[in-house]
């Protein structure tokens, strides 16, 4: 693999979390990190003291092969038209949700090659989901880096663009719905255990559970017939989840999560 220097547009929580996880994995020396982050300098260089804070943008794209862009979705169109000239013949990684590669595409010259990818934050403690859109304009080179790159934080995936909105809902926003439904369960136990106690036994037990799951190649539902012996407590709960809607809940959420990633997408999107 052929060397390269990494550009970070933005030094959010996800682009902070690529960056830590990459750094940590030893894929990635901070001399070879130019970030740009008007608001995050002094925090980035507190986290990786080794890495270069560029003046501007211009900057950081000049002295770089590949662009991370970590900054949010309504403001990623004009900052890609800002920097058009300087983007001429780099590759850039798109994490911003909504947007397009179609619409990457049309933001910057013809000589620019374009990628969209969705990471969740799990890449931070190197137990991410990454997904990769295959309407990528990578060359092969280039492909084989993101590709290598990403598979050091996690679970990789090439998917089709089409899918690439409702695919961040699930590994995206996948994470707070679980942690919504953890807090639920350690709200049910109030006043039973300490919260430490009780988040132990929870974050184990989905642990557990995931695990059981991949492992044994069992379906959810399988394992939800597993657990609810007749007149068990276990059902009497599936019981009162269904009668309150809950798993209706959970389809409405995803599917409003994900109009709203589109939506985003088409906020402050500019013809060139």
């Amino acid at each position: 693999m052929k060397p390269f220097k990494l550009g970070l547009l933005g030094y959010g929580k996800m682009g902070k979390a690529l960056i830590d996880g990459l750094i940590r994995q030893g894929f990635l020396d901070e001399t070879n990190l130019f970030i740009y982050t008007p608001n995050s300098s002094p925090k980035a260089k507190e986290d990786h003291p080794g890495l270069n804070i560029c003046v501007d943008a211009h900057e950081m794209c000049d002295k770089c092969n590949i662009i991370l862009l970590a900054v949010k979705p309504q403001v990623l169109p004009s900052e890609l038209i800002e920097l058009r000239d300087h983007l001429k013949n780099k590759a850039i990684i798109s994490i911003a949700a909504g947007i397009s590669t179609e619409s990457l595409i049309g933001l910057v010259d013809p000589s620019t090659q374009v990628i969209r990818v969705m990471p969740n934050l799990a890449v931070e403690v190197l137990q991410g989901v990454i997904l990769l859109s295959k309407s990528h304009t990578l060359d092969p080179e280039n492909l084989n880096i993101c590709a290598v790159m990403f598979s050091k934080l996690g679970l990789v995936q090439l998917i089709d663009e089409a899918k690439m909105d409702i695919g961040s809902v699930l590994i995206g926003s996948g994470p707070a719905y679980i942690a919504y439904f953890m807090n639920a369960m350690k709200l049910g136990a109030a006043g039973q255990f300490s919260e430490d106690e009780c988040f132990k036994m929870i974050y184990q037990t989905f642990i557990g559970t995931a695990t059981y799951l991949q492992e044994n190649g069992v379906h959810p539902n399988e394992l939800i017939e597993r657990v609810c012996s007749p007149n068990g407590s276990t059902i009497e709960g599936i019981k009162a989840l269904k009668e309150h809607g809950v798993e209706d809940q959970i389809v409405h959420a995803v599917h409003q999560s994900e109009a709203r990633a589109k939506a985003l997408g088409k906020i402050g999107l500019v013809k060139k």
